[in-house]
C-alpha cells in the first residue's frame, strides 16, 4: 500500500521539435525537486531528432524521465 506522500505524479508534456533551450530547463526543473516520486512523459510528434536525443540522453541518465516518440503531430492536445 502507498503512503499518502509515496503517490506517483506523472508529468505529461507534449513535443514538437521543442528547442533545447526549453527542453534542458523543463527537465532541470522536474529533476530538482524535494518530491521523488514522479515520472516525465514526454510525447514527441517531431519531425527531426533534436528533442529525441535530448530527451533520450536524459531518460539514460534518469530512468523516471520517459521517451514516446509519436508517429505524427497531432497538435498540443492529441501529442
Amino acid at each position: 500500500t502507498n503512503k499518502k506522500n509515496d503517490y506517483k505524479i506523472s508529468i505529461i508534456v507534449p513535443c514538437y521539435n521543442t528547442p533545447q533551450k526549453y527542453l534542458d530547463p523543463l527537465i532541470e526543473s522536474v529533476l530538482s525537486q524535494t518530491y521523488r516520486n514522479w515520472e516525465l512523459c514526454l510525447a514527441d510528434g517531431s519531425t527531426d531528432r533534436s528533442s529525441q536525443n535530448i530527451i533520450k540522453k536524459a531518460s539514460y541518465k534518469d530512468k523516471r524521465i520517459k521517451y514516446i516518440k509519436i508517429d505524427d503531430n497531432y497538435g498540443i492536445e492529441g501529442n
